[in-house]
């Protein structure tokens, strides 16, 4: 049993996430998640397929994620663990709506919000033309596991936990 579940109601998953210094450093990584409230994470892949990004449409509302943030020499810190939240609950209510689609992701609708967020490198979803991603508050009780680099497959951003 994980060392959060006794705190999540009971059918929350976990989920772990690595960012990398693919889009954005850490330390704007790390603002949009705790200050903002924000995980970027598009419902579908850039590419010539634009296929459904793995796993999205299996996080919902009261999950949580613990994000790590993976520098290009392996070196990893632990920002932190976080509840995925609907637009009313999150820390900036009016800069989200959604959900979208089948998936508890949302739309980013603050205008200034999003010119921040491409500013930063983070780009439109590939089919559907505005920026998506999860709206987070703080977990202050769950215990992100510490990072090692088995936790991921090569390539791989998200995983449920254990």
């Amino acid at each position: 049993m994980s060392r959060t579940r006794r705190t999540l109601g009971p059918m929350a998953q976990e989920w772990l996430y690595k960012a990398t210094t693919t889009i954005a450093p850490f330390e704007d990584t790390r603002n949009l998640a705790v200050v903002d409230g924000f995980l970027c994470k598009a419902h579908f892949e850039s590419g010539g397929v634009r296929q459904k990004a793995d796993l999205v449409d299996q996080v919902h509302h009261g999950d949580i994620v613990h994000i790590y943030y993976v520098e290009d020499d392996g070196g990893a810190h632990t920002l932190g663990s976080f509840e995925i939240v609907a637009p009313p609950r999150s820390l900036h209510p009016s800069r989200f709506s959604g959900p979208v689609g089948h998936t508890d992701l949302v739309r980013v609708v603050d205008d200034a919000f999003t010119q921040r967020l491409k500013t930063l490198g983070y780009e439109d979803d590939a089919r559907l033309g505005y920026v998506t991603g999860w709206a987070l508050n703080p977990a202050p009780t769950a215990v992100p596991p510490p990072y090692t680099s088995d936790l991921f497959r090569p390539r791989q951003v998200l995983r449920r936990y254990p």
